[in-house]
């Protein structure tokens, strides 16, 4: 509310329900999608802008022996040019990013199960011949310089079921962090082979997703946690199959979710797969109800700062109105707005003159998080 004047003193009164909730944010939420994410147009786009999902995996680029690249059956990448038929393909992804949005990162996704991606990827690497190896004129680094100009990618996601070659991966790995890719992984097993890329990529790898289905369905989240020395975020598998029988629903994707979250403090989660959403849709399983599930169970909620003041004569008290979200508070600060400042969840100040001064609260929990809160304050003779 506005200061209202009452001789010489002065109220702000704060409405107790501005204070009484701290705002969700998004969590780290994926969706995978294949045919769809290219053929989908303008409508797919929107839906994903509009969903809460912050991550799209372009699902699933895959390598031919001749380096040629691939989405799914549809050829992308070849010889350093784009050839496929969706010539709008570009700037369709680049309005995913556009306001309004929750995308913020796009990731392309390398192999699968039953293809030989990366065994083709490793007799890249390892080639002597023109085109081989991963410097500036090969072929591998040609074609991936390419895809990442066309789909605007953050991150190069390893979905590697197969060749497992240290080696190659890590050649390969290098090679795409030049180009300015970030490194995820989406393993379901070999621990140890993943364990050990991670260690020789490094700071280059700034996730791990983990497939907790299909041949993953008995992952421990929070044990390969342990294992590769990051916080991984788990996927689920959405409804699919004859009748929409088989995966997870979104309120069972929240129901683990959140016991993840409490054993593992995941930082997100991801779904596989959209083109099975789009096929089981229906009220309560669109896109938005399977993002809803994660960010509902994983996302952190901030702090929320507000505060009351009563000012009698020059001096003023005030009383903080803090929600902690999910992390303690550890400092309140108060900046009177006359270069004094204060500290502590009460405070009181005698300003030299009559006037309005900005007041501000600020409060940072535990994990760096700060938010503040400011508001006219008058004092009067």
């Amino acid at each position: 509310m506005n200061t209202a004047q009452h001789g010489t003193r002065s109220l702000i009164l704060v409405a107790a329900v501005a204070a009484s909730v701290a705002s969700p944010a998004f969590a780290d939420s994926a969706i995978y999608g294949g045919g769809p994410f290219y053929s989908g147009g303008t409508p797919v786009m929107n839906d994903l802008r509009a969903s809460g999902f912050t991550t799209v995996m372009l699902w699933s680029i895959h390598v031919d022996a001749n380096g040629d690249l691939n989405l799914n059956d549809q050829k992308l990448v070849s010889k350093g040019a784009y050839v496929g038929t969706n010539t709008s393909w570009s700037a369709q992804l680049q309005t995913l990013k556009q306001a309004p949005t929750s995308v913020n990162r796009i990731e392309v996704s390398i192999g699968s199960g039953g293809v030989a991606d990366f065994e083709h990827i490793r007799d890249l690497v390892n080639s002597t011949a023109s085109g081989g190896g991963t410097g500036p004129n090969s072929i591998l680094y040609r074609n991936f310089q390419v895809l990442r100009q066309v789909t605007g990618a953050d991150a190069a996601d390893f979905d590697d079921e197969s060749a497992y070659d240290l080696a190659s991966a890590t050649a390969f790995g290098k090679m795409l962090a030049g180009q300015g890719y970030k490194i995820t992984f989406v393993p379901y097993t070999n621990q140890g082979f993943w364990s050990s890329l991670k260690s020789n990529l490094g700071a280059s790898v700034d996730r791990i997703y983990l497939q907790v289905y299909d041949g993953g369905a008995g992952n421990d989240p929070k044990q390969w946690s342990s294992a590769l020395g990051m916080t991984v975020r788990p996927g689920l598998w959405s409804l699919h199959g004859s009748g929409c029988a088989s995966g997870d629903s979104p309120s069972s994707v929240k129901t683990r979710m959140t016991a993840w979250k409490a054993s593992t403090g995941i930082p997100g989660g991801f779904m596989w797969l959209y083109d099975d959403i789009q096929k089981c849709s229906a009220s309560g399983r669109n896109t938005a109800d399977y993002a809803a599930a994660i960010n509902g169970a994983v996302a952190s909620r901030t702090a929320s700062a507000d505060f009351g003041a009563s000012s009698t004569g020059l001096t003023s008290t005030f009383a903080g109105q803090v929600n902690p979200g999910d992390a303690r508070i550890v400092t309140q600060r108060w900046n009177f707005g006359d270069g004094s400042q204060g500290a502590g969840a009460t405070a009181s100040h005698t300003y030299a003159r009559a006037g309005t001064y900005p007041v501000t609260l600020t409060v940072v929990d535990e994990e760096g998080h700060a938010q503040s809160k400011t508001r006219n304050v008058s004092v009067a003779e």
